[in-house]
């Protein structure tokens, strides 16, 4: 019987050593595992992964992002109004959303398209020669246009039309512009450096 008191005694204090050491014993390296199906990433870049979001959303091009958005800090202030995703001359360009084209021709001497989805949300594609006219009614993942000759990437736009705005005829349109890579729910970035983190508002939609 004393035996087993002392075992006892011992166990106790080792345990409660182990699980001081598990709290207290410092960072922990966790190394990413990729979710199965997941494209390793290219060199350079980050990947918008997936052809599909939970929001029905689809990548307009499977390229990767070759410039985030980095929003204006007022109105006509610098910064990148959308995202750019790699691409090739001749690439078909798919509607992100569901919509109406609210826009399809010439501003300043380059193409774009410009898909209304209704509740204020409008997404821009440029540069390319539209295959779509404006009123036509489009799908998630319908072509809307072949990328431009001499083009290396897309610019994809997203804005999201405040309470009140009539709107506007034009590539952009009337609202706040908004990172179109939040419209991709599951979108993962593999960030070539820490500090190209990027920053936009996601809409539920």
């Amino acid at each position: 019987m004393r035996g087993m008191v002392v075992r006892r005694v011992v166990v106790v204090p080792c345990l409660l050593v182990v699980a001081v050491l598990l709290v207290f014993g410092g960072p922990t390296t966790v190394a990413a595992v990729p979710l199965e199906g997941t494209p390793a990433p290219p060199a350079g870049g980050v990947v918008v992964d997936g052809p599909t979001s939970g929001t029905g959303a689809i990548r307009p091009v499977p390229g990767r992002v070759v410039r985030f958005f980095d929003p204006p800090e007022h109105p006509y202030g610098p910064g990148h109004r959308g995202v750019d995703l790699a691409a090739e001359p001749g690439d078909a360009v798919r509607a992100v959303l569901s919509g109406t084209v609210a826009f399809a021709g010439p501003v300043a001497d380059r193409g774009w398209v410009t898909v209304d989805h209704g509740g204020g949300l409008r997404t821009t594609y440029g540069d390319l020669v539209p295959s779509v006219e404006a009123g036509a009614t489009v799908l998630a993942g319908e072509v809307v246009g072949h990328l431009a000759e001499g083009v290396g990437h897309l610019d994809w736009g997203a804005r999201l039309a405040r309470v009140g705005d009539g709107g506007s005829t034009g590539s952009a349109g009337a609202g706040d512009y908004i990172d179109p890579l939040s419209l991709l729910e599951r979108w993962r970035p593999h960030l070539t450096s820490p500090d190209r983190v990027p920053r936009g508002r996601v809409v539920d939609l």
